[in-house]
């Protein structure tokens, strides 16, 4: 392309002549746009230096130039009180108040204190230690008061405002005392070992080895009892642990739960960083659990070996449950619970069991003889196997990838010999699972992320749930096990069957209420 430029001349008899166009290549007209712009920067930079810092000289003068163009606000005279002179009515004398007594004692202020000072307070709570924190501010004792907030995040509950307070307080009390000169020989490290080799077993298998490893490490026995009963939940989400601790709390039970994420892996976004957060399990509560009472294993392949290892160490019986999902093991859990403590199941956990009854009756038509393709993590496939059956569905593939001949001995159990045609395998894979569901399908699948791409590849809905749940959000949110877990179940069960059977019906079949 070519910009064409008219170039006249006037002749010898007055008349415009027009020569030939002169014509400027495209190509040079974009070379100079690039140069012309890029050679102006470089003439009005090329003795600028952009590596080297600027002097303190320098840094000085910018300041000076800078507070001298900024707008000086003229700041007002402070305003004086005209005192007021008294009134001549007379007025009975100040009545002296009497100094209300401090709630907490500071103690003996003389011995040297250990970086352990304070944890015999913890079970009063984390209010108390604040109260003793400002008290030892008071006195000018700061190295005390350090030991105190840090007693408040490290072996106590506290609420998100006192965890706060306890942050805000360590990192300004920190930086102004001199650094604890500990002695190594009494120093008394927290080291966790926990054996997770590569080619051995499944992700199960290290996660029950890194809980065995806290009892074996931590868990101690004193022979006074704490009258607690310990949960070992399993590979569970935060969501679904905190329901475990909501249930025990109705129950008024007292209870220790090991480990414990919720509060920890989903911690609201509230704008301030915390180091420490406040929820989980302190330290000290599970060096106790040695004096517990009972321990409740949720899980075959996950609960069960820390269990075993709390026995061994220190002679704490325990019962073995299934994973509480659904009706019956949650009933099964809240029994437990129940005969253990010796309690009386309260009118809200039975009202929360009759909802859960009315909506698997509401929807036991859509689930009759559905088969199902169930896979995950060994005990959430038990726990869910259960369930399916309790809803009418027909589990016809029951799979994980996990070892171990329990998972299949306590499926059959489960099924009781009632569905002939349902194969159920340790140590299997998806290619298997798919290359199956080709050859006879099923219509639901349940499992996590990985399994929807059998779901693309032959049209079959998939429900979620397990670990991992990759590719959606908001799941870790709302719990599994339970009566409330349940119910939220059967919600997505039947959403994605009655959502495709209204994408593939006939027209002549599709209404407005299947």
């Amino acid at each position: 392309m070519f910009l064409p430029c008219a170039c006249f001349r006037r002749c010898a008899d007055g008349l415009a002549v027009q020569h030939s166009a002169v014509r400027v290549p495209l190509s040079l007209s974009l070379l100079l746009a690039l140069v012309v712009p890029i050679v102006v920067w470089w003439l009005g930079v090329r003795e600028m230096d952009f590596l080297t810092p600027p002097s303190e000289a320098q840094l000085a003068a910018i300041r000076q130039q800078t507070a001298a163009a900024l707008p000086h606000a003229e700041i007002p005279a402070p305003t004086v009180a005209v005192p007021v002179p008294p009134s001549p009515v007379a007025t009975p004398g100040p009545v002296p108040e009497k100094k209300p007594e401090p709630a907490v004692e500071i103690g003996d202020l003389n011995p040297n204190p250990g970086l352990n000072t304070y944890a015999e307070l913890a079970p009063k709570g984390a209010r108390h230690l604040i109260e003793l924190a400002s008290l030892l501010e008071t006195a000018g004792e700061l190295p005390r008061t350090l030991l105190a907030w840090e007693r408040v995040l490290d072996s106590t509950k506290p609420e998100p405002a006192q965890a706060t307070a306890a942050i805000a307080a360590i990192q300004r009390l920190r930086p102004t005392l001199p650094a604890v000169k500990a002695n190594p020989a009494k120093a008394i490290p927290i080291v966790i070992h926990a054996n997770t080799p590569s080619f051995v077993g499944s992700n199960v298998t290290g996660y029950a080895n890194m809980c065995s490893g806290i009892v074996n490490y931590l868990a101690e026995k004193t022979d006074e009892s704490t009258d607690s009963i310990n949960i070992f939940p399993g590979w569970l989400d935060p969501s679904d642990m905190r329901e475990l601790k909501r249930l025990a709390n109705e129950l008024g039970v007292k209870f220790s739960i090991c480990p414990d994420t919720s509060d920890v892996l989903d911690l609201p976004q509230t704008g301030v960083y915390q180091m420490y957060p406040q929820g989980g399990t302190p330290v000290a509560e599970i060096r106790r659990m040695g004096d517990a009472v009972k321990t409740l294993a949720l899980g075959e392949f996950t609960a069960y070996p820390p269990a075993q290892k709390l026995l061994d160490k220190c002679g704490v019986p325990f019962e073995k449950l299934d994973a509480p999902i659904g009706l019956v093991n949650t009933d099964n859990f809240i029994d437990a619970l129940r005969r253990i403590a010796e309690v009386e199941v309260p009118p809200t956990i039975d009202t929360e069991r009759g909802r859960l009854l009315d909506v698997i009756s509401d929807i036991g038509q859509y689930f009759h003889n559905v088969p199902v393709a169930i896979f995950g993590d060994p005990d959430m496939v038990v726990g869910m196997t259960r369930f399916a059956i309790e809803l009418g569905l027909r589990p016809k593939y029951v799979f994980t990838g996990s070892p171990g001949r329990a998972f299949e001995n306590r499926v059959n159990e489960i099924l009781d010999g009632k569905y002939p045609d349902a194969l159920v395998k340790q140590n299997a894979d998806l290619f298997e699972l798919h290359e199956r569901i080709k050859l006879d399908p099923v219509k639901l699948i349940l499992g996590n992320t990985y399994g929807k791409y059998i779901s693309r590849a032959e049209n079959i809905p998939l429900v979620r749930f397990g670990f991992p749940i990759l590719d959606r959000v908001g799941h870790r949110m709302f719990p599994t096990v339970g009566y409330r877990g349940a119910m939220h179940m059967v919600q997505k069960l039947s959403d994605s069957l009655l959502d495709h059977q209204d994408r593939n019906c006939p027209e002549e079949w599709f209404e407005l209420v299947q």
